[in-house]
């Protein structure tokens, strides 16, 4: 039977549709199965929901359904810088993130291991460096995402803010769990923000990335995924 993963860029909402999926009697992991220390074997679980999975797809052996949530790119970058330190530099901007959770030196190791991509435009100036960082990891983990649909038995791309039911219900029938839509949709309401977590980059808004040097690479994201300028 085909594993479901839920996989995004993290902070787009990979947990809410995971939590409400629960609900169908499906065993599917946060992070369970793929994570920034490595990954372990499926046992009794449906699938897993982990913005870590492209690291670590050509491991697996078995048939999979890849459902990627996205998330408006500006409010993605916004929760991601917002994982700060006592000085206001977060993870982004560190070389050793260790000095702030021992757990936060583990995600800057992985994310040099996967996406070196991001770190290739470092000034030295941390405060300027966790913004091009973020910004050259959102784009690069969505362009490994995507690179994964001919490797499925079934690829869907799904806005949060949007959710498709149709689309998630033909992924859950991948898996084996027939549902009919309206089961779905009384399951879901899609949430305006799904960020719990206390936002420090608020100011960052389009005329912002508009001005980055890296924005534009925000910007192919707004228009890949169909964002208007409205957060």
């Amino acid at each position: 039977m085909s594993k479901l993963i839920i996989t995004g860029t993290g902070r787009s909402g990979t947990a809410f549709v995971r939590n409400v999926l629960t609900d169908f009697n499906l065993k599917i992991g946060h992070e369970r199965i793929f994570s920034i220390w490595g990954r372990t074997g499926w046992g009794e679980f449906d699938g897993d929901s982990s913005w870590c999975f492209p690291a670590y797809a050509d491991t697996i052996q078995e048939d999979y359904v890849i459902y990627y949530v996205v998330r408006n790119p500006v409010k993605v970058l916004r929760s991601h810088l917002s994982a700060l330190g006592e000085d206001g530099i977060g993870i982004w901007g560190r070389n050793n993130a260790i000095t702030m959770k021992p757990e936060h030196g583990s995600y800057l190791a992985f994310w040099k291991e996967y996406c070196p991509f991001a770190f290739e435009k470092d000034t030295g100036d941390p405060e300027k460096d966790q913004i091009t960082r973020c910004i050259r990891y959102l784009y690069d983990w969505d362009n490994q995402i995507r690179a994964l649909s001919d490797k499925t038995c079934f690829f869907a791309t799904n806005k949060l803010e949007d959710l498709d039911y149709p689309t998630l219900k033909v992924a859950l029938s991948k898996i084996g769990r027939e549902v009919r839509v309206g089961e779905i949709e009384e399951k879901f309401t899609s949430p305006a923000n799904t960020n719990h977590r206390e936002q420090y980059f608020d100011w960052i808004d389009w005329d912002f990335i508009q001005s980055h040097p890296e924005g534009h690479l925000i910007e192919e994201l707004r228009e890949r995924y169909e964002y208007d300028y409205v957060l």
